[in-house]
């Protein structure tokens, strides 16, 4: 009979931890990116200027953040990423323009402008992008493109501000994704 007790007692808080950040009564699509995703977007919860973006994602007018590494064929890529002291409105939001270039082998295979604009609560948001695909110093290729608010595009945050160190499933220093809409506590 105690050993009957202690299995039924481990098996249910077992069942209770499993089920502890679930939330069994929506249901959700095997693929994540078929959940349903709508914001509203207000430019008075965003900030006009001085973008500073935060500790995870920095907007800092001037800076030139330099990525090397190499392809799956072992070609070097170099990627530079500049924040001119532009801005653009996409959706009423000023945004900051983001300049991309990506080198392979020392060739310019792709030059970008993407928009970025930081809320009042510190969270950084993707409003789109201007993207050309370069073959032999010409623009072959612009369909990458794409800008909030048009074609039934949406920004997203690309970066929280703070990110929950209580949340569920994940601690500071680790992130983990979760193919269900979050947070799920």
């Amino acid at each position: 009979m105690i050993v009957l007790f202690a299995y039924l007692l481990i098996a249910n808080l077992g069942l209770l931890f499993i089920t502890g950040c679930d939330d069994s009564t929506s249901p959700e699509p095997d693929n994540p990116l078929d959940m349903p995703y709508a914001v509203e977007i207000d430019p008075a919860d965003f900030v006009d200027s001085s973008f500073t973006g935060n500790e995870f994602f920095p907007l800092s007018t001037g800076t030139t953040y330099i990525y090397e590494g190499r392809d799956e064929d072992g070609l070097t890529v170099r990627v530079e990423e500049e924040y001119t002291g532009d801005t653009r409105v996409v959706l009423g939001v000023t945004c900051v323009v983001v300049n991309a270039r990506e080198y392979v082998d020392g060739d310019l295979v792709e030059d970008t402008f993407d928009w970025y604009a930081q809320d009042k609560l510190g969270n950084v948001w993707y409003f789109g992008e201007f993207s050309q695909e370069i073959e032999n110093g010409e623009v072959v290729d612009t369909h990458g493109s794409w800008e909030a608010g048009i074609d039934g595009a949406l920004p997203g945050v690309i970066m929280l501000a703070h990110i929950p160190s209580k949340a569920c499933g994940t601690a500071r220093s680790i992130g983990k994704v979760r193919p269900r809409t979050w947070p799920r506590c």
